[in-house]
C-alpha cells in the first residue's frame, strides 16, 4: 500500500507519470559511488508530490555472493547507508532536523540492541547491532564524512 518514503531499489517499478515531475536526470550522480541515488530520487519524487507504495507480496530475487554476507560487510554496508542517508536528508531536512532524528535513531538503536541482550534474543541483538551501525554511519555523514561503497577500487602500486 501506500508509504511515505522507499529506500532502496530492489524491484521497483517506475509510473511514466514520475517523467514529468522531475528535471533529468532522474538519479543524481553526485549520489551514484554512495549508492545514494535512489534515496535522494525517493526524496524528490516524495517532495514534487509523487506517490509510492510498498508491496510486501513482490518476489526479489537477489543472489548474493557469500563475501557479501559477512558481519563485517553488512556493518560496513548499514554504515554507509547511514552517512549518505544523513547527508541527503540534511539538504532537504535541514541540518537541525536530521540532527534530531539521527539523536532519535542512535539512542533507539542502542536500546534496541541492550534489549536483546537483557531478553536473550539473538535475531533483536542483531537488528539492533545492524540498526547501530547504520546510525553511527549517520553520525558520520552528519559530520560531513562521504561515503563511496561504489567507487572504483585505487590501482594496486608495484613495489
Amino acid at each position: 500500500g501506500p508509504v511515505p518514503i522507499l529506500n532502496g531499489t530492489s524491484n521497483l517499478a517506475i509510473s511514466r507519470s514520475v517523467l514529468s515531475l522531475l528535471p533529468q536526470p532522474l538519479f543524481q550522480p553526485e549520489y551514484g559511488r554512495s549508492g545514494g541515488e535512489d534515496y535522494d530520487f525517493f526524496r524528490r519524487v516524495a517532495r514534487a508530490g509523487g506517490k509510492m507504495a510498498w508491496c510486501d507480496e513482490a518476489v526479489v530475487i537477489e543472489p548474493t555472493p557469500a563475501n557479501r554476507l559477512t558481519v563485517g560487510t553488512l556493518l560496513s554496508r548499514y554504515a554507509n547507508s547511514g552517512t549518505y542517508m544523513a547527508r541527503i536528508d540534511k539538504s532537504y531536512d535541514g541540518r537541525r532536523a536530521a540532527w534530531r532524528e539521527t539523536a532519535r535513531g542512535l539512542a533507539g538503536s542502542v536500546f534496541k540492541t541492550a534489549r536483546g541482550v537483557v531478553c536473550l534474543d539473538p535475531d533483536m541483538i542483531a537488528r539492533g547491532v545492524l540498526y547501530t551501525a547504520h546510525q553511527a554511519g549517520r553520525v558520520a555523514g552528519m559530520l560531513g564524512v562521504t561515503s563511496a561503497r561504489y567507487a572504483e577500487p585505487a590501482p594496486k602500486r608495484r613495489t
